[in-house]
């Protein structure tokens, strides 16, 4: 019980740490997004930080798939093959 404790910390620990770099990475582009008066360079950051979110949201299902995983104890059953 207690490696599926240390699973689901390491687990939350590595989506934690990637969902802040890169919602700090969000802002900075949101601020240099207001910033700038270019067409262009605006759309350009508008797609980066649409794809960033994404990128999060998907970080977080991943996380929560995981959780499932390890709440089902699917890696010893795998280990029995």
């Amino acid at each position: 019980m207690q490696e599926n404790s240390k699973r689901k910390r390491g687990a939350i620990i590595a989506a934690g740490v990637i969902v802040i770099f890169l919602s700090l990475l969000i802002g900075l582009f949101i601020l240099l997004f207001i910033g700038l008066e270019e067409k262009v360079a605006s759309g350009i950051l508008l797609v980066y930080i649409v794809v960033e979110a994404l990128v999060v949201v998907g970080v977080l299902i991943s996380l929560f798939q995981r959780l499932k995983e390890i709440d089902k104890n699917e890696i010893e059953k795998a280990k029995k093959y």
